[in-house]
């Protein structure tokens, strides 16, 4: 990959399948991100076109267009996802998340208990003072 957009980048993973298609090579990529990737869909949703985040970017559109390939194969570095983010005024998070740990959270989350209502001649409960 030659131009502005990608210097001092490392080139990115080999071309193929997401990782999450990969049998055996233990990387997981999240069944709910969108096929065509988060990258296209924020800057979608920002109302961004790809030739403003080029622009922004300093590089020409269809490198844009190549980020958001590699983004959505799974095979964008973290340095050129968290630049094309700045350039769309966004922050990048990244999060390792522990197998079966959202749902262990969700078995043990109590719901809320419900407010009995104040019966005259009580005290008026404190969260109403």
């Amino acid at each position: 990959m030659a131009g502005p957009c990608f210097e001092g980048m490392s080139s990115p993973v080999a071309l193929g399948s997401r990782p999450a298609d990969a049998a055996g090579d233990g990387v997981s990529v999240s069944r709910q991100a969108p096929a065509e990737g988060w990258l296209r869909q924020v800057r979608l949703a920002r109302g961004v076109t790809q030739q403003a985040l080029a622009d922004a970017l300093g590089c020409k559109r269809q490198a844009c267009a190549q980020l958001e390939r590699s983004e959505a194969r799974g095979a964008i570095s973290l340095y050129s996802l968290r630049k094309a983010a700045a350039a769309m005024d966004c922050e990048l998070v990244y999060a390792l998340v522990p197998r079966g740990a959202a749902q262990a959270v969700n078995a043990t989350a109590k719901e809320p208990e419900a407010e009995r209502p104040w019966v005259a001649g009580e005290d008026l409960p404190t969260n109403l003072l």
